[in-house]
Parts: structure tokens; C-alpha cells; sequence
């Protein structure tokens, strides 16, 4: 939701400062709400980081081989 919520002001953002006779007080206002969305979208990825596991070991290739499985040579 916070994610949604984030991309419908930007598009909100992006036709306010594409008009020339926005006010300062409006650019504020999306400024602030700006910052709402950002500090959002930081702690979901930081929250959804979190949970991801963290090992030692390589990624596997996105083909599904082995590195240790290929011939050497």
C-alpha cells in the first residue's frame, strides 16, 4: 500500500512541477509529502532486507548450472 501510495504522488509530483504557476506553497507541499513517501519506501526495504537470508556462497548462474560442476580446462 505504502508503495502504491508513493507512486501515485510522484505521477502527482511530476504534473505539478510541469506547471509553471504552481505556488511555493503547493511545491512545499508535494515536497513534504515527498519526503512521507521516501522515508516509506525505505523502511519497506529495509524491513523486506531484513528478512532476506544472508550466506557466504555465490549466487547461482541464472542458467541453473554449477560453477564447480563444469569441466576444468
Amino acid at each position: 500500500m505504502q508503495l502504491d501510495m508513493a507512486s501515485t504522488l510522484l505521477d502527482h509530483a511530476r504534473e505539478l512541477l510541469n506547471e509553471p504557476k504552481a505556488s511555493p506553497r503547493e511545491l512545499r507541499f508535494v515536497a513534504t509529502r515527498l519526503m512521507e513517501a521516501l522515508a516509506d519506501t525505505s523502511r519497506v526495504a529495509q524491513s523486506r532486507g531484513q528478512r532476506l537470508t544472508v550466506t557466504d556462497d555465490p549466487p547461482d548462474p541464472p542458467d541453473g548450472s554449477c560453477e564447480m560442476s563444469r569441466p576444468a580446462g
